[in-house]
C-alpha cells in the first residue's frame, strides 16, 4: 500500500524521511493495513463520545497536517469544536505523518503542545 500512503506525506519532507515512511509501510503483513483502514472507517465511531471528554481530566490537543487528505485539518476541527476545551491547529507544510515525515518541522507544534498541557517550557 505504499502508493496510498505516498500521497498522505507533503511533498516537501525529506527524501529520506519520506524512503522511510514508504519502507515500513510496504512491509506490512498482508490485510493489516486494510483492516486499520476498515476499523477507524467504520468499525468504530466516536462520534458520541467526543463531547463527553472532559478536557478538566484529560486535555486534548489537536494537530492536523495540511497534506493530509485522510483526516482533513478541517475534519480535526470540527471535531475539536465538538469537544469543551479541545485545542485545534493546522500544521503548515506537514501531511498525515508528521514527526516521521520532517521532524524538524513537526518539533514546534510538539513543543506548543507540551506547553499547552503543562509540559516543560523554554
Amino acid at each position: 500500500m505504499p502508493e496510498w500512503i505516498a500521497g498522505l506525506i507533503a511533498p516537501r519532507s525529506p527524501r529520506s524521511c519520506r524512503e522511510d515512511i514508504l519502507w515500513t509501510y510496504s512491509q506490512g503483513g498482508a490485510g493489516a493495513f486494510a483492516g486499520d483502514i476498515d476499523f477507524y472507517s467504520g468499525d468504530w465511531d466516536g462520534t458520541e463520545k467526543v463531547p463527553h471528554i472532559d478536557t478538566a481530566t484529560c486535555p486534548v490537543v489537536m494537530m492536523t497536517g495540511e497534506y493530509d487528505y485522510s483526516c482533513t485539518p478541517r475534519m480535526s476541527e470540527q471535531t475539536a469544536t465538538r469537544i469543551p476545551g479541545a485545542v485545534f491547529w493546522e500544521m503548515p507544510g506537514l501531511g498525515h505523518f508528521p514527526i516521521c515525515e520532517n521532524p524538524a518541522a513537526f518539533a514546534p507544534h510538539l513543543a506548543r503542545a507540551l506547553q499547552h498541557l503543562g509540559g516543560p517550557r523554554d
